[in-house]
């Protein structure tokens, strides 16, 4: 193993983590879409007990959040041991160590968002914020990867302006949508959140194609190009879901569980795949700045 490769054992533990918060996010998502919020009513403790038992009902998605929130929170303490003890590139540190703090910071929230019964705003940056984390920990799984550490450019990689803003507007995106989740007062103001969302989702679109083609024509090395490639899939899939979800969405702030059960499971994959534009986004933006494909 040369000096500056990652041991095997640290993509492992990134790869098992990544998995665990795309479950975590789905979870999340369902509770929110399915009408579970607020089913358990305490925190840290469920009804009482350190072991949540009462899978009846609503309570069935909030606990099985809860526990699967455990098993992630060792996943990534994993991952943040692994990262200090192996990794010898200080950014892919960072971005390992701070995966598992924000981590932490965000199921802090999760539990004031129960204690406080749900205002709209922790519960968007509680959102967020998972999305976040699971991105930094996406990035620790690539650049763990052999084929990251094996290929480096020579030449400073094309459209790295491009690629680095549409990882910044893909994060705007996902505040909107969290926003657009828990929506602010005044259905005027849930009006322009949700115009807000889907004019930035066709700009995205756009640029996402237009990073994928310029660099097809310039020629960048292969695993950029899939990426990027993916990136616009993932885009065109992520408008087909958001698209009915306009239609059958339940009236301005009205209650999410009125809507068709439709309605909760277009919503559980929207949020899914945000979180993979997102990581494909960062993980384009990261490849480019470090000139490493």
């Amino acid at each position: 193993m040369s000096r500056s490769e990652t041991p095997r054992a640290v993509h492992r533990a990134a790869l098992f983590a990544m998995v665990g918060l795309l479950l975590l996010l789905a979870a999340g998502a369902s509770v929110n879409s399915l009408g579970a919020a607020l089913s358990v009513p305490d925190w840290p403790l469920s009804y009482g007990r350190v072991l949540p038992f009462n899978f009846t009902g609503n309570a069935t998605h909030e606990q099985s959040h809860r526990i699967l929130a455990v098993v992630c929170a060792v996943l990534v303490s994993v991952l943040g041991v692994a990262v200090w003890r192996h990794e010898r590139r200080r950014w892919v540190q960072t971005v390992g160590i701070s995966a598992a703090a924000l981590y932490f910071v965000q199921v802090l929230l999760g539990g004031l968002v129960v204690l406080w019964l749900s205002p709209g705003w922790l519960a968007s940056l509680h959102m967020v914020l998972a999305q976040v984390t699971f991105v930094l920990v996406f990035l620790v799984l690539v650049a763990t990867s052999k084929r990251w550490q094996e290929g480096t450019a020579e030449e400073p990689l094309p459209a790295g302006r491009l690629a680095t803003s549409i990882a910044h507007a893909t994060l705007l995106q996902i505040i909107l949508g969290a926003v657009s989740r828990h929506p602010p007062a005044g259905q005027g103001a849930f009006v322009l959140t949700l115009l807000s969302h889907l004019t930035l989702a066709l700009v995205l679109l756009g640029l996402g194609i237009a990073l994928a083609v310029k660099l097809a024509r310039q020629e960048a090395p292969r695993p950029l190009r899939a990426t990027a490639w993916a990136l616009m899939g993932l885009l065109l899939v992520q408008l087909a879901i958001g698209m009915p979800l306009l239609v059958v969405s339940p009236e301005p702030l009205a209650d999410e569980w009125t809507a068709p059960r439709s309605f909760s499971y277009l919503h559980i994959g929207h949020v899914v795949v945000a979180a993979l534009i997102f990581a494909h986004a960062a993980a384009l933006a990261a490849r480019v700045k470090t000139r490493t494909a």
